[in-house]
């Protein structure tokens, strides 16, 4: 494995062939794909996350906050009647 020979025909490889250069709406084309690419993910992303928070709070409030079971049904004070 380490001592793997070249292929003798070199035609098979790939090489650099040529450098064209693209013309100004090829370019605008691409930088505006780019940047929708990028928008559309960071907007996936956060309204992911936004989701995950509002999703999260609405779980912990309906478990939690509003379970019967964990209602304060009585609640005694005792004072120890010192007066000052």
């Amino acid at each position: 494995m380490f001592l793997k020979r070249k292929p003798r025909n070199r035609r098979h490889t790939r090489d650099y062939v040529l450098d064209v250069k693209l013309s100004a709406s090829q370019r605008r084309n691409n930088r505006v794909r780019r940047l929708t690419l990028f928008l559309g993910t960071s907007l996936i992303f956060f309204l992911t996350l936004y989701g995950l928070w509002r999703g999260g709070d609405a779980l912990i409030k309906h478990k939690i906050y509003e379970n019967p079971y964990f209602a304060i049904e009585r609640l005694e004070v005792e004072t120890d009647t010192l007066r000052l």
